[in-house]
């Protein structure tokens, strides 16, 4: 018997079989893989969001982009050529995005809640980390959602194709 309480290893551990055996159900009763669940586990035992995936349906909230400086320059030259998540240099002309869990060269849409305009991006970097934000923006996908001027904007946020999550090389 342990004379101090269990770690969060221990936890961890008995947290995760538990949800192997669940995952193994869902899989026996509904058909299927549910190949989230491990990674999905995991996140939430470190006390970040739980993924998110199409299998979800659409996640709505705000967005906002890169760029918007304390002087007020919303160019996005201020992040231009610097290392994103994955690796590559940030290029503020290209259609990307940050978002907290999905993997890297994920494809999705985004859809200004309001319904006046879309653009699909790729994600390639981890963020936002401004309290309320699902996504950050590359100034070009931004300009495409009509949101420069705003700075932010409600979405809907559709995943077309999952990717690999591989980060490039520099």
């Amino acid at each position: 018997m342990r004379d101090h309480p269990p770690s969060l290893d221990d936890a961890a551990a008995r947290f995760l079989a538990d949800e192997a055996k669940e995952s193994r159900r869902d899989e026996q009763t509904q058909g299927g893989s549910n190949e989230l669940a491990g990674a999905a586990a995991l996140t939430r035992i470190a006390g970040a969001e739980p993924g998110w995936s199409a299998a979800h349906g659409p996640q709505t909230g705000m967005a906002s982009f890169y760029g918007t400086s304390q002087k007020g320059d919303r160019s996005g030259d201020g992040f231009a050529g610097r290392p994103m998540a994955n690796g590559a240099p940030m290029d503020p002309t290209a259609l990307i995005a940050a978002h907290k869990t999905l993997p890297f060269g994920s494809l999705v849409r985004v859809r200004r809640s309001d319904g006046s305009r879309e653009v699909t991006v790729t994600i390639t970097d981890r963020g936002p980390y401004a309290k309320g934000r699902i996504l950050d923006l590359s100034p070009a996908a931004a300009r495409a959602l009509d949101m420069i001027e705003l700075g932010h904007a409600a979405v809907e946020l559709s995943l077309i194709s999952q990717g690999s999550g591989q980060r490039q090389r520099a």
